[in-house]
């Protein structure tokens, strides 16, 4: 009898045990999963999607509590992030996924199309938002959101359709309709009204990076004074004139849309602006994830 009960306490602890253990793991990825959290609530927020050949870029907009989706054709023709080259949009998760990295190459691909930042993907449910991204993006949409707008981009200006030799149809861009058609849907007030000027300095050492960071400044309301190159250098930064403007809503919302830890007051009076942000070599790089 006595044994049979020091059987049971023993079984007892143990489940208790195995309980603790599991409860810690969950723990541990919820913690991880908040703590590595690609969008803070508050910013701007774009996430691309796409199931088979169909591909969207979701924008969420905070200060405005709108969502706008822009339904993007999968036979466009982009130029790949990352020198791929020049690709369908719809095989560009498939040609990062060679280099292990699908989502990466799709959503810095969509980032220079739209000219609008991109952090997050979700392709067939394969994804780099967590847990608690999805939770806040969700309930955003249901619960915060007033606002939403769905753009068919096949439907604008912009894009025109175009018979390649082998018969296969594509859509082909006018970046310039296109940036005035986003600059309108994603233009935002508040960072326009606080005025602070711009520069963007390629340090990355691949032609073009500063234009397209600073296509995605100009659209959403920056004022951009300069575009020019800088010695290479392996970070991105943000440097500021003054110690007033670290907090400004400005630099804020840059850091966080491009991601950019970085951030500190600087000697920038020779690019004649008060916020510089210096793209680097590792925004052009692949890393594996």
């Amino acid at each position: 009898m006595r044994k049979t009960k020091e059987k049971r306490v023993k079984v007892l602890l143990g489940v208790i045990f195995l309980a603790l253990v599991a409860g810690l793991v969950v723990a541990g990825f919820l913690w991880q999963g908040a703590k590595d959290s690609l969008w803070d609530g508050r910013s701007s927020m774009g996430v691309v999607y796409q199931v088979d050949s169909q591909i969207s870029l979701v924008v969420v907009l905070p200060d405005y509590q709108r969502r706008i989706e822009f339904v993007i054709p999968g036979n466009t023709m982009v130029k790949v992030g990352f020198g791929f080259g020049e690709y369908q949009l719809k095989n560009v998760y498939e040609l990062g996924r060679l280099e292990g990295q699908g989502g990466k190459v799709l959503s810095r691909t969509v980032q220079d199309l739209m000219g609008v930042a991109v952090r997050g993907w979700l392709v067939d449910e394969v994804t780099n938002l967590t847990w608690w991204d999805r939770i806040r993006l969700w309930w955003y949409e249901q619960m915060v959101m007033k606002k939403s707008t769905v753009v068919e981009l096949r439907q604008q200006a912009a894009f025109r359709q175009e018979v390649l030799g082998d018969g296969v149809e594509v859509f082909r861009v006018s970046q310039k309709l296109l940036d005035e058609l986003v600059n309108k849907l994603v233009f935002n007030e508040k960072l326009a009204k606080e005025g602070l000027s711009l520069a963007v300095l390629n340090a990355a050492g691949i032609e073009g990076v500063a234009r397209d960071v600073a296509r995605l400044l100009a659209n959403l309301g920056g004022e951009v004074r300069l575009v020019s190159n800088l010695d290479n250098q392996e970070k991105s930064q943000i440097l500021v004139a003054g110690k007033d403007i670290l907090e400004s809503y400005t630099v804020k919302q840059l850091a966080r849309i491009l991601g950019i830890k970085e951030v500190g007051l600087g000697d920038v009076g020779e690019y004649r602006s008060e916020v510089v942000v210096v793209i680097g070599q590792g925004y052009t790089q692949l890393e594996l994830e």
